[in-house]
């Protein structure tokens, strides 16, 4: 019996790996290079396993999982020096249960639950907690003090990783020693979709072009920032450091 039911079982899941078949592509725009399973009778569709890489060093991204089409069961983010830096549940293509964001040491940054649309924790020092924020609406825009800022999704330790990954000093800036931080404004609507970048702080020599390009690179969602409850359209600040080793 126990010989039996282990053919139907080898059987089945040969059937199910049958009607599937992993596809490779690249995304030149992002630098990244995924890796899926499709369904063979309509590749369009992807159902199984998949996985995120750097299309320069082959370093994770993220890895999780598809269900027609839509993405489901849990998703690792990965940070810098492979750090777990976010992780979570979809379910339908939505986000459900509590996602978890960590800095680059794994230290605990934001907690949310997706289900009850409820921020549990968000690490913030007073400066944070009393900062400003672009709001952005019909009738103009006004800085104000919101409940929480935009939060990404990604966690903070895969933007570190993605400016590590991404970002090289200017030629023309390292001769002339030129260095200091670029802040670039990011707008993110109320849905958390990123609809603008601009250039808000300069440095100049190549470097404001540079973190530019190196912030439009970033992978990942948004959580859109929250004020008297709803969300807002935000300008949210992203700096770039550029230094040079003595």
């Amino acid at each position: 019996m126990k010989v039996c039911l282990t053919f139907v079982l080898t059987c089945f899941c040969a059937g199910l790996l049958a009607q599937t078949k992993t596809i490779k592509s690249i995304n030149p725009e992002l630098n990244i290079k995924e890796t899926y399973t499709v369904l063979k009778a309509n590749p369009e569709i992807k159902d199984g396993g998949y996985k995120a890489t750097n299309a320069y060093n082959n370093s994770v991204i993220c890895d999780g999982f598809y269900k027609n089409n839509l993405r489901d069961s849990l998703w690792i983010f990965y940070g810098y020096q492979g750090k777990i830096s976010a992780e979570g549940s979809f379910k339908e293509g939505k986000r459900v249960g509590i996602w978890k964001m960590y800095g680059f040491d794994k230290e605990m940054k934001a907690e949310y639950d997706f289900t009850s649309g409820r921020l549990i924790y968000l690490k913030q020092n007073d400066k944070e907690k009393d900062a400003l924020y672009d709001v952005i609406t019909n009738e103009g825009i006004t800085k104000q003090k919101l409940e929480h800022p935009p939060i990404f999704l990604g966690g903070e330790g895969a933007i570190i990783k993605s400016y590590v990954q991404n970002i090289k000093y200017p030629a023309i800036a390292r001769e002339n020693n030129v260095k200091g931080k670029v802040i670039i404004g990011i707008t993110i609507n109320q849905d958390g979709i990123v609809t603008g970048y601009r250039v808000k702080q300069f440095v100049g020599s190549g470097c404001d072009e540079e973190a530019l390009r190196a912030v439009k690179l970033i992978y990942g969602d948004w959580l859109p920032g929250i004020l008297n409850g709803v969300p807002v359209k935000v300008e949210y600040d992203m700096p770039v450091n550029f230094t040079l080793a003595n």
